[in-house]
């Protein structure tokens, strides 16, 4: 799957999404040695059937949540690039976020979401997941790598 060396960046829609979807993978890099960051492009703001709690107090409880399950796995670091939950879209500022992530932290690797929508892919119904994916394909190569 991977050689034990180089960094990992794992980008993902929201909060909670890498130890859902790859969570048994991200350890398995851990455990290889091997650095990893996320990124998640959501701020998580909507992630919650609490009807009561307001989306500007639960973006804070979901990042703080989503640092603490990082750590637990032995993730180096978290980034959030601050969109609202729900309201992803592929545009020129997202790729831009997403490709500043990738020449910031020079990834070897990346996982990121299935960009396709199937019966058998239930996170890919998701638009945020498909749109998360989709752009961050495109970017590896070559804005990434560009100047």
């Amino acid at each position: 799957m991977t050689t034990a060396t180089g960094r990992v960046m794992v980008v993902t829609a929201h909060p909670d999404d890498p130890e859902f979807l790859a969570g048994g993978t991200v350890t398995r890099l851990v455990k290889e040695g091997r650095e990893v960051t996320y990124v998640m492009v959501t701020n998580g703001n909507k992630g919650s059937g609490d009807r009561t709690i307001t989306s500007q107090r639960l973006a804070p409880i979901r990042e703080e949540e989503q640092r603490r399950a990082a750590r637990v796995l032995g993730v180096e670091r978290v980034e959030f690039l601050g969109y609202e939950d729900g309201e992803v879209e592929d545009t020129r500022d997202l790729r831009r976020a997403v490709t500043s992530q990738i020449r910031r932290w020079r990834p070897n690797l990346i996982s990121t979401q299935n960009p396709n929508r199937t019966y058998s892919n239930f996170p890919g119904w998701h638009l945020d997941h498909r749109i998360t994916g989709g752009s961050s394909t495109k970017l590896i190569t070559p804005l990434s790598h560009s100047h």
